[in-house]
């Protein structure tokens, strides 16, 4: 580990030539290996939060310095006190980082499935709702009508991984789910939709006693025996 002094005297961008500030006090602390940026990936926020957590937090022999940065919007960097026990800690956490660049596993895979879930909510739910009414040419209203609850079920079952977590953040497979989507699975989350429109149609047919509407095929979609179409549903309504 370096000091605060010998990681800030160069002439670096990102030495003592532009850092405006008083670092008197820690200038001889030395730097752990915990540091992370507003631009930071998953693993570099989760070993900071962890190795942080793993020295005990702030004291008065732990100190987190807190700067803006030219090109990363900020940066924050974990000083310990020399001597210390934070300083011993601080020489474990270097040994095990060589070794093995994750400090824990558990709260890696955590943080990454909630970047998951957060990218889900974000974009990737209306991009794969949009996939799936651009492959079967969804109505406004059978779009509407997609249980959202159901969503992301349908999505996870359609694809080998769910996603993965990259250097710019979590990646979905949308294009995988759309292609391997069938009516089947479409059927399975506009359930209460498609019942709406087989009570509509076969109201409509007892209405008007027309032997076109009620069918033998809207007999059989009424049956539950086949998969219905809901185009053609939605037509005869």
């Amino acid at each position: 580990m370096k000091t605060r002094k010998e990681q800030m005297e160069s002439d670096s961008l990102d030495g003592y030539n532009n850092f405006i500030g008083d670092d008197t006090d820690y200038r001889n602390w030395y730097a752990a290996p915990l540091g992370q940026s507003r631009d930071s990936e998953i693993l570099e926020q989760v070993n900071f939060k962890v190795g942080l957590e793993m020295l005990g937090g702030e004291s008065d022999t732990v100190r987190v310095e807190r700067y803006g940065h030219w090109a990363c919007g900020w940066i924050e960097q974990v000083y310990v006190k020399p001597g210390s026990d934070a300083f011993g800690i601080a020489e474990d956490i270097v040994e095990q980082l060589a070794n093995y660049p994750v400090l824990n596993e558990a709260a890696l895979s955590e943080a990454e499935f909630n970047d998951y879930i957060e990218s889900w909510s974000n974009y990737y739910e209306s991009d794969f709702i949009k996939g799936l009414v651009d492959k079967f040419n969804l109505s406004d209203e059978a779009e509407e009508a997609l249980d959202s609850d159901k969503i992301r079920d349908l999505y996870e079952s359609l694809v080998d991984d769910v996603y993965e977590t990259r250097s710019d953040g979590c990646y979905c497979f949308i294009n995988e789910a759309v292609e391997n989507c069938t009516v089947d699975h479409l059927s399975d989350i506009l359930g209460t939709y498609i019942a709406g429109l087989v009570k509509a149609v076969y109201s409509k047919a007892l209405l008007i006693g027309s032997p076109d509407i009620f069918s033998e095929t809207l007999r059989c979609y009424w049956d539950d025996n086949v998969d219905p179409d809901v185009q053609i549903l939605e037509t005869l309504t």
